[in-house]
Order: C-alpha cells, then structure tokens, then sequence
C-alpha cells in the first residue's frame, strides 16, 4: 500500500514550476479558476511536459471546454 500522495492543481505556470521543484505527485493543469476550472491552453501543457523531470510529477488536464455544466459532448471537445 502506498503513502498519501500530493496534487497541486495549476492555473499558471508559476504553480507548474512551484510544483515540480516541491516534487508534488501530480500536476492538475486547468485555467479560469474563477469558473472553477477549464480546459487549459496548449502553451500551457507544453510548459508542463518541458518541466517535468523523467515523467515525474504526472500530469492532469482538466478537459471541461466551457462553464456550462461538467459533462462534456464529442461535439465540444472538437
């Protein structure tokens, strides 16, 4: 069994940087917290893959195109 582990959700890239060097578990990228979070932009993930030392910490990308609800149609991802 594993230990706790430790999410930072990232809504720039400050906290990304912040993040991998206090060597959190996984990064949650997302935008617009003041629309409790959207999809992020590319140059946003990017600067997360760049950042990332050997794989560590994971990554995850909050996929939610517009504040509307949290279910997500085919149509919207496009």
């Amino acid at each position: 069994m594993s230990g706790p582990s430790f999410e930072l959700a990232c809504f720039d890239t400050n906290a990304i940087h912040l993040g991998c060097a206090r060597g959190v578990d996984r990064l949650e990228l997302c935008s617009q917290r003041d629309q409790e979070g959207l999809t992020p932009e590319d140059a946003m993930v990017e600067c997360a893959l760049r950042s990332r030392q050997q794989g560590h910490p994971r990554l995850m990308v909050m996929l939610r195109p517009d504040s509307d609800d949290t279910l997500c149609s085919e149509h919207k991802l496009k």
